[in-house]
């Protein structure tokens, strides 16, 4: 919340260090040992924290650009990717700090990278769900006034809906509470534009 977000400790600097040491090395020259601890710990963490860099970006990413809408039926995928980062700051049950040494480190990272990729599917997924129904909701309101048209767009949207219990999309009851609302309004706006023009078209045939 706010300006605070997640940020790995690695100096990049490092990256440089850990280059020109091997450089060195080719050309036969003598590496102080000091030094040349520090360029393999940069090495031996360089791909870790890229990795985690990546993952933080896309979760950044892809969280900036969840509607409030989206965001809720993915809340599951986010609290996953969530659960994982506490982990390692010790706030989960293990309560365990996931730091450069820890000999999980791999595995969280791991770990850390599947929550978020999942969480991407699932935003993909849920993405295209919600506008092929938002597509099918305005078909409704425009389609012919007929009982079959509308029959056949409820259909489509009752599929949808199925799939996505199938999926066990997040908080799929409320939404569809909500989606049952929409289509109310919808169907009572036809309803009543219906009205108007057979008053209009009775009136005209008493004329």
């Amino acid at each position: 919340t706010g300006d605070r977000f997640l940020k790995v400790n690695f100096d990049n600097k490092t990256v440089t260090l850990f280059k020109e040491v091997r450089h060195l090395e080719w050309l036969g020259l003598s590496i102080p040992d000091s030094v040349r601890k520090l360029a393999k710990l940069a090495f031996d963490r360089h791909p870790i924290s890229v990795a985690v860099s990546a993952a933080l970006r896309t979760y950044t990413h892809t969280q900036a650009n969840l509607s409030p809408e989206t965001r809720s039926l993915v809340a599951s995928s986010i609290k996953g990717v969530r659960d994982v980062l506490r982990d390692a700051m010790g706030g989960s049950k293990r309560r365990r700090w996931v730091k450069w040494e820890a000999p999980e480190l791999r595995t969280w990272v791991s770990e850390l990278s599947e929550r978020v990729n999942l969480l991407q599917e699932r935003v993909g997924e849920v993405t295209g769900f919600v506008s092929s129904v938002n597509v099918l909701l305005q078909s409704l309101s425009a389609c012919r006034y007929e009982h079959e048209a509308c029959r056949q767009i409820l259909n489509q949207i009752q599929a949808i809906v199925d799939e996505m219990r199938v999926h066990g999309i997040s908080n799929l009851k409320a939404w569809v509470a909500s989606l049952d609302q929409r289509l109310e309004t919808i169907l009572t706006q036809r309803l009543h534009d219906g009205i108007l023009h057979w008053v209009d078209a009775f009136s005209r045939q008493e004329q």
